[in-house]
């Protein structure tokens, strides 16, 4: 088996809903993100998939909630971020 893995990571904000504590204010951090393709053959140059089409589709999603307050996007209405 053989794997690829791209890291990436976004700033953005949350708090935490229902929650006695300092993180129920506002707070920011720094988020990571690791995508993992996995692929049993490697096509005939050598590779599962192209490194640069996985950066792109992980910037497009990462793109989404990067200097975002967590709490305002559709994605975390009903549970915390």
């Amino acid at each position: 088996m053989y794997e690829l893995s791209v890291d990436s990571h976004f700033a953005a904000a949350h708090f935490l809903r229902d929650y006695e504590g300092d993180c129920a204010r506002l707070h920011g951090h720094t988020w990571g993100v690791t995508v993992t393709i996995e692929a049993f053959t490697l096509d005939e140059t050598g590779m599962c998939i192209d490194f640069k089409d996985v950066s792109r589709c992980i910037d497009e999603i990462v793109g989404h909630f990067d200097h975002q307050t967590l709490n305002e996007l559709e994605e975390f209405r009903d549970i915390n971020p």
